[in-house]
């Protein structure tokens, strides 16, 4: 009974160890440069400078990664003139919602960090 008992506190105490070690690499800090902000492990930056779409992902970075996203927040009758308006505004309006724009309008950007 007593092996028994010490077998447990064994195995118990692997498990522990492998859960902290497990833990421990995937819980990563993530330290964003000055003036970037943390969301969700990214680090975000807002560039309040107008540019068209082109200009930010040049200058700045680029978020045009290929992923594919499946959050939508259109405003209503959005988006419209799809053919034409291949660019995305947010916070538009006091809805806070999306509209489709032209890429060549001039609007802040926001950029995120692959870190």
């Amino acid at each position: 009974m007593k092996t028994l008992a010490v077998f447990a506190l064994v195995c118990a105490m692997m498990a522990l160890v492998r859960a902290a070690v497990k833990s421990h690499v995937v819980k990563r800090s993530v330290n964003c440069p000055g003036g970037w902000t943390l969301i969700n492990g990214r680090c975000f930056y807002f560039n309040p400078r107008p540019m068209t779409w082109a200009e930010a992902e040049v200058n700045v970075w680029t978020w045009s990664d290929g992923t594919a996203f499946h959050y939508k927040d259109w405003c209503n009758g959005e988006p419209n003139n799809p053919g034409r308006q291949r660019c995305v505004q947010i916070n538009y309006s006091v809805e806070k919602c999306w509209d489709n724009e032209f890429c060549s309008t001039e609007l802040p950007s926001i950029c995120v960090n692959r870190s």
